[in-house]
């Protein structure tokens, strides 16, 4: 993980300027950049067979708690959802076809109908 001091000293950039020419590049903060790389590989990690506990601290989260936490409020489910394998004929979630809303901080559930 790269810390905002370094990028600051790379760039030359006083930390609010590095922030807006950030956002202007990329459209969001330098946080929230970071954060969504750190679920988005919280994410692909579901499919193993490793521990939520394992799986937040290889993302760089504190604790199963704070993975929790960050992914629902970014995804609007938790990451035990994309785990759960449905026995019923419903649906079939995965964590593939999980993806953000852009804007919203909430994401859209593609769910799968089971033929």
């Amino acid at each position: 993980m790269i810390r905002s001091a370094e990028l600051e000293e790379v760039t030359g950039l006083i930390r609010y300027e590095l922030a807006r020419q950030f956002r202007s590049a990329f459209g969001t903060s330098p946080y929230r950049y970071s954060l969504m790389r750190r679920l988005d590989g919280a994410r692909a990690e579901l499919g193993r067979n490793e521990s939520l506990a394992d799986v937040a601290l290889a993302a760089g989260f504190a604790d199963q708690a704070h993975l929790s936490r960050m992914f629902k409020h970014a995804f609007g489910i938790t990451p035990a959802l994309p785990r759960a394998r449905s026995e019923s004929d419903v649906a079939s979630v995965s964590a593939d076809n999980i993806e953000p809303i852009p804007g919203h901080g909430r994401a859209r559930l593609a769910v799968a109908q089971r033929g």
